[in-house]
């Protein structure tokens, strides 16, 4: 498997560096003192990818394709990766393998010379000084170019429209297979099991390469050059110098600017724009605290603060002696333990989507969310005013 996206501005973090063109060496200066870090998440992310690649290979190899794997070969590889993988996360990479496929074929009956590439190494320095990257999945053909990005992550679905790591592949893939196919048309597809999301964006090859050429190209070599300028928004939550950046802390700050330049009452006209400037704020405040920790505990002195012990908690030493012992002492099952349900989500994790679908769809039923104020710009539609009189009688009961 190819190494994943690196470099001053990677693909993964083009949404980020398109925006700030002076984080991107911002990052590299922090990670050069830092160092590059990884969590559980990121190697469980770069795991599922490695079997998604093997399985997409394996079922070439059942269609014959001279770079499929056998059998034999797929488990031997698995048994290589020294992963226990989980029956969840099986579903999760199937499901994305079965999109893949699904997409393939549908090409596949009005081209059959389509091509199926896996884990294929993209250069990219056309548009990104020297930028590279990997794209999960390519099919291409005479008619159209797909490109598929496997999101293994439960957190915000994420939209194929304008999106610019996945168009940056698609630039990669068709700069790449351009020359060998005549494809008009680019797809780009995310693919996000967990939250059975696949979204797509199809554009125009001529649209695809405008883009890169009038956006990409010039921004990338702002941001690459060092002499771009700083943008703090929702694109800093995962930048490596969201704890430290001045711009991000002068943004945050701006939302305690309200009520300084006079003493009476903030205006209602005043409250949208403390609205608006919240969410930066109290991300930024909570991730000073998360970084201050990180230092304590790491052993770097915070000067005014101090480590100390939280309350103290108790808990059974071993779960079974504790059950065999309440047992012996003959009391009731309902003193020692207590039963509750699965929750819907959790039971559809658990078994999976299509045995949840098939057994359990039918005995749930869905109830409204809370209202909840967010900026007009969210996709969401607005709540009608029956619902508000509702909201109404139930807070008046």
């Amino acid at each position: 498997m190819p190494p994943r996206n690196h470099g001053i501005c990677p693909p993964s973090a083009a949404h980020r560096w398109l925006l700030c063109t002076a984080s991107a060496r911002l990052e590299e200066k922090i990670k050069a003192v830092t160092g590059e870090t990884t969590t559980s998440y990121a190697e469980e992310g770069t795991k599922m990818h490695e079997l998604a690649e093997l399985k997409l290979l394996y079922e070439k190899g059942k269609m014959k394709h001279p770079d499929g794997i056998s059998k034999r070969v797929f488990d031997k590889r698995v048994k290589a990766m020294n992963y226990a993988f989980t029956t969840e996360q099986e579903t999760t990479v199937d499901y994305y393998v079965d999109t893949v496929l699904e997409n393939y074929h549908a090409v596949l009956k009005d081209t059959p010379d389509a091509q199926l590439l896996v884990e294929l190494r993209l250069d990219l320095s056309k548009y990104i000084p020297e930028g590279f990257g990997s794209s999960d999945a390519v099919i291409v053909s005479d008619t159209i170019l797909i490109v598929g990005d496997l999101k293994n992550g439960r957190g915000v679905k994420v939209d194929a429209v304008n999106n610019p790591q996945a168009r940056c592949y698609a630039l990669g893939a068709t700069e790449l297979l351009g020359e060998l196919f005549d494809f008009k048309e680019v797809k780009t597809l995310i693919i996000q099991p967990r939250l059975d999301n696949v979204s797509e964006e199809t554009i125009s090859r001529k649209e695809l390469i405008k883009w890169g050429e009038k956006v990409l190209k010039p921004k990338a070599e702002e941001a690459y050059s060092g002499d771009g300028m700083f943008a703090a928004g929702e694109h800093c939550r995962f930048c490596a110098a969201r704890y430290l950046c001045r711009e991000r802390a002068a943004t945050a700050m701006k939302v305690f600017e309200y009520g300084f330049e006079t003493p009476d009452m903030i205006s209602s006209k005043e409250i949208p724009g403390i609205l608006s400037a919240l969410p930066i704020a109290k991300q930024w405040i909570s991730d000073i605290e998360n970084y201050a920790y990180q230092q304590a505990t790491s052993g770097v002195e915070v000067p005014g603060y101090k480590l100390v012990r939280g309350r103290k908690t108790r808990h059974w030493k071993n779960e079974e002696e504790f059950v065999e012992e309440c047992i012996r002492a003959g009391y009731s099952a309902d003193t020692y333990s207590e039963v509750k349900l699965r929750s819907p989500a959790q039971m559809q994790k658990q078994l999976g989507k299509k045995e949840y679908d098939a057994v359990l769809s039918e005995l749930v039923v869905e109830t409204e969310g809370a209202l909840t104020l967010v900026p007009e710009s969210d996709k969401r539609p607005a709540a009608d005013g029956g619902e508000l009189e509702f909201q109404d009688l139930v807070e008046g009961e």
